[in-house]
């Protein structure tokens, strides 16, 4: 393990793509999903760093960059009202990388860790609570 948290793979089993209109918000636009970007800009860059995307499509590069301080410059040749759109309820999509963020670095979903401790089998937490146990118990007869 990564001292600094999860190793990340080259496989990224937890990103769908935003292909089907039923999925895609922005009219027509090639939306990526925010996730992708967040992860991408997260590995890649620093605060402050600038971004280039010259294909703006929906402008999720733009809204990740915006919501991670970085700067960024982009291109889109087509419509913009979409990327101005987007930028006029920033708060949506900063709410949902949020939202995604709060599993960073976490071996089971909140979902799984529940499912996890009702079945009675061992969590991060439980071995953290047992280990904190053993070393109480070689303390006090130490």
């Amino acid at each position: 393990m990564n001292p600094k948290g999860v190793n990340l793979s080259d496989v990224w089993w937890d990103v769908s793509p935003v292909r089907h209109a039923k999925c895609n918000g922005r009219n027509g636009a090639n939306e990526l999903p925010l996730k992708v970007l967040d992860r991408v800009i997260e590995l890649s860059t620093d605060e402050g760093d600038l971004v280039f995307d010259p294909f703006g499509g929906a402008g999720t590069t733009y809204m990740a960059a915006e919501i991670k301080a970085r700067r960024w410059l982009g291109i889109e040749i087509g419509p913009t009202d979409d990327i101005v759109q987007r930028f006029a309820e920033i708060e949506q999509d900063s709410k949902i990388l949020d939202d995604q963020r709060k599993e960073l670095n976490a071996l089971f979903s909140a979902q799984v860790r529940v499912a996890r401790e009702r079945a009675g089998w061992w969590t991060c937490e439980s071995v953290r609570v047992a280990d904190e146990e053993k070393r109480q118990r070689a303390l006090n007869l130490g």
